[in-house]
């Protein structure tokens, strides 16, 4: 039987009753999935706890849970990933922010570029679907969304946060994993381009201030699918020895 997870803003404690009064949370359970008292769920929270619960309450405006059994093990990505990703049309880039959210990033900053045509995102849509991306991937933490920045003023953060910060361009050295092997820890910054691609000038301050320079491929990817592909390379290990490869070349 699918045990349904749920984000919460509580501490965990085992052995204690939690209430939760955040409105969503009660209506999709006691009306979209019509959860009744007796039915286990399980509970996370943004400081890597998750538990296992059972409902022993449900007011008119709030639910009471009885924490069982405390998880103990994180799930979550080896690799501390921060996606720079250009806002992309249409709703190419909540799907971004639901597919990076599963493949393990822990920040997705949306970025203004010279060829960036919608310039606005819905900043509590983008987070509502990260954390139910986050509910339903079975992840123990939910991204975080930062502000919209342009693409200097992006690059100058990623370089002084990040280890590694690749820059994905099909100009750019293939990336190759399959001598690889998937490294614990680290962090790592990925930027992708809007529809049309980085500009000149983008490509040599990338170039300028340092970035490693690689393409997912001969093939000409959209924005959101090399998104997607480059956020769990890096999220998972598999960047980390492509990245000291080429560096050492």
């Amino acid at each position: 039987m699918k045990i349904h997870r749920f984000f919460i803003d509580s501490d965990l404690i085992g052995g204690a009753d939690l209430t939760v009064r955040d409105a969503a949370i009660v209506r999709q359970m006691k009306t979209v999935l019509r959860l009744r008292q007796g039915s286990a769920v399980s509970f996370f929270n943004d400081r890597g706890q998750e538990a296992r619960a059972r409902l022993v309450r449900l007011g008119a405006d709030y639910v009471v849970g009885h924490v069982e059994e405390m998880k103990a093990e994180s799930i979550d990505a080896p690799v501390s990933v921060t996606l720079y990703c250009a806002i992309l049309k249409r709703e190419n880039f909540e799907w971004v922010a639901q597919k990076a959210t599963e493949a393990g990033v822990q920040a997705l900053v949306p970025c203004v570029t010279d060829r960036t045509i919608k310039q606005r995102i819905v900043p509590e849509r983008i987070s509502a679907i990260m954390r139910e991306a986050a509910e339903q991937s079975g992840r123990t933490s939910v991204p975080v969304l930062e502000k919209i920045a342009p693409f200097a003023g992006a690059l100058d953060a990623a370089l002084v946060t990040n280890a590694s910060c690749v820059f994905l361009d099909p100009r750019g050295a293939k990336i190759d994993i399959r001598p690889a092997v998937a490294a614990r820890g680290g962090t790592v910054a990925i930027f992708v381009g809007p529809e049309g691609g980085w500009s000149e000038k983008e490509y040599a301050l990338a170039r300028t201030r340092g970035l490693l320079v690689l393409s997912l491929g001969s093939t000409v990817l959209r924005g959101e699918t090399a998104a997607v592909i480059g956020a769990y390379l890096a999220a998972q290990g598999f960047l980390t020895q492509v990245i000291d490869k080429v560096k050492n070349k």
